[in-house]
């Protein structure tokens, strides 16, 4: 029986981002597996009757609470996060919390961190000897592809490159959800066998939600996501790149998530009804009322969770390349509006919304597949072993 530490900062619960969503759904499936003692860590405020839940799946959980000594720290990092080293965000708070940290990874046989910017938690020793990181996001690369090609930009994303790379090679392994990532870091210089990946392991639905008739639903598009520029900026490229392309009639779009108070629907034509129904317990009860999914994202790295929902939720859904990054989407159930022609993606789109049953057809093949590859004991069973061999 192997001892294994999971550590988070923040309470993963509810699971309403996608990055919260991710680092709950690898905690499940480590929780579950046979032949490892979870202990899970989470600094942070964590309420009761989530703590219950993280019990009752069978974690051992050991919650850090924040400290108001640790103030003056914070404000530390907020002073060198405007130099704008991502990997220093964090770094005087692993300083602050390495002693209390170390307690919580005695007799550990393995460490498994979210996020490289919280290398500073543990010595360089046990970072080598026995710490694996889920990267979740390559920040150097997200970083050029949210702020452009600019001389300064280039200046920005090489040093970040350089100080992310270096902080990666700390870790005895380093676990990347897609195989572009992987691609860079090999390119960077990190050792192939140093490398897992670890894909984005996602429940499916229960089938009664996936499977409601098309012909029903009340949508023809949705589109679920949290704050922030890249969001905002995805329906906005829906809005400018894939409208003009449709035919005249009406169109009623669902939004929900965060993003509602802060979507801009300038250029929106007045065919075109837009529902915000704000933050919702439930996405996929939103999902299973549309018909097609809006995963235009223009920039930003690792995968879209909101994309992978979508596809196992049986939808088929209008991309561009970066929404479409480190995800198996293969069948009809897709259009690449950086790959396709606009003809082609008129066509394919005018389809879903004039035969329902067709869209639910091509929705459905795509999103199948989606489910196998993204199982997780098929794109986990990489890091099983790393764990228990």
């Amino acid at each position: 029986m192997k001892t294994v530490v999971y550590y988070v900062y923040g309470d993963m619960l509810p699971t309403n981002v996608g990055n919260k969503k991710a680092m709950f759904e690898y905690f499940r499936y480590l929780v579950s597996l046979h032949g490892i003692k979870l202990r899970l860590c989470i600094i942070g405020t964590v309420p009761e009757d989530h703590q219950s839940i993280y019990r009752d799946m069978g974690a051992d959980l050991r919650v850090i609470k924040p400290s108001s000594r640790w103030c003056f720290l914070e404000l530390l990092n907020k002073f060198v996060s405007r130099l704008g080293i991502d990997m220093w965000r964090t770094f005087f708070s692993g300083l602050a919390y390495r002693r209390v940290f170390g307690k919580v990874c005695d007799g550990a046989d393995v460490i498994i961190m979210n996020y490289a910017g919280w290398f500073e938690l543990l010595p360089r020793s046990v970072l080598k000897a026995k710490t694996i990181v889920l990267t979740l996001d390559l920040f150097f690369y997200r970083r050029a592809s949210i702020m452009g090609q600019g001389f300064w930009t280039k200046v920005s994303v090489g040093l970040n490159r350089r100080i992310e790379i270096s902080v990666l090679r700390r870790f005895a392994r380093v676990a990347v959800l897609a195989d572009y990532e992987e691609k860079i870091l090999k390119e960077n210089g990190i050792a192939a066998d140093r490398i897992i990946r670890v894909g984005m392991p996602l429940t499916p639905p229960p089938d009664e939600v996936a499977y409601t008739p098309f012909s029903q639903r009340k949508y023809d598009f949705v589109y679920v996501a949290s704050k922030g520029r890249e969001n905002e900026l995805t329906f906005r490229c829906f809005i400018e790149s894939v409208v003009p392309l449709l035919p005249r009639r009406d169109y009623s779009i669902v939004v929900a998530g965060r993003i509602c108070d802060y979507i801009d629907c300038t250029g929106l034509p007045e065919n075109f009804k837009v529902v915000r129904l704000g933050f919702v317990e439930d996405v996929g009860s939103v999902f299973g009322q549309a018909r097609i999914g809006i995963g235009t994202v223009p920039c930003g790295s690792g995968i879209k969770v909101k994309v992978v929902e979508m596809a196992m939720h049986l939808l088929p859904i209008v991309v561009k390349n970066s929404g479409a990054e480190g995800i198996p989407l293969r069948g009809a159930g897709f259009v690449n509006i950086d790959q396709m022609p606009e003809q082609e993606v008129k066509s394919r789109v005018t389809t879903w919304l004039l035969c329902p049953e067709q869209a639910q057809r091509d929705g459905h093949e795509t999103g199948m597949g989606v489910r196998t590859a993204f199982s997780a004991d098929n794109i986990l069973r990489h890091l099983k072993s790393a764990i228990l061999d």
